[in-house]
């Protein structure tokens, strides 16, 4: 991969990984792990999250989410909690939480 900075490559892969996390769960831990040594970053660590979702530990996902404060790190929870629980259970959690 050539051009673009260490943080917008890592951004890149990370968004890769995330998707690839629905796909094929060992193909996106390793192109996470290479986004994580790129740069350490808010969206590596949300496709962390939906990495941790694909192997069934929504736990673990929605706990990593929780120390993020930012609008995708909401949305990305709210999108696992929705794979968990189901959206009407999902959207009363959110309605409470607000």
């Amino acid at each position: 991969m050539t051009g673009g900075s260490q943080n917008v490559k890592s951004h890149a892969l990370a968004w890769c990984a995330r998707i690839l996390s629905i796909e094929d769960t060992a193909l996106a831990e390793e192109i996470l792990d290479t986004a994580s040594q790129l740069a350490q970053s808010e969206m590596v660590d949300i496709a962390s999250a939906f990495v941790s979702t694909a192997k069934g530990e929504f736990d673990n996902a929605l706990m990593k989410l929780s120390k993020i404060d930012s609008p995708v790190s909401r949305s990305s929870a709210f999108i696992i909690a929705v794979k968990k629980w189901g959206a009407e259970k999902a959207f009363d959690l959110l309605k409470k939480r607000n």
